[in-house]
């Protein structure tokens, strides 16, 4: 907090009392920017979260059923034989 020195006087320039409006509607933007992006930042993170997770899924039943094929091919070429 800034002082002023007049004739022997010293007050402080502010009242720590008062409220600015252009700090408080500072301060409220700031906190609503943040909150907006922290909620999208969350909104994206499930996202990736279920599309990665749907992948995985994907690719473990592919394996499952590449690993099975595999195991039917074998049986007809041994029985060929």
């Amino acid at each position: 907090m800034a002082l002023l020195a007049e004739a022997g006087k010293v007050k402080p320039q502010h009242d720590a009392g008062a409220l600015d409006p252009g700090t408080v509607g500072g301060q409220m933007g700031m906190f609503i920017g943040a909150s907006i992006l922290s909620i999208v930042e969350i909104i994206e993170f499930f996202c990736l979260l279920m599309t990665k997770g749907s992948q995985k899924v994907a690719n473990s039943k592919r394996r499952k059923l590449d690993e099975s094929t595999d195991h039917i091919d074998e049986t007809e070429n041994t029985s060929k034989m």
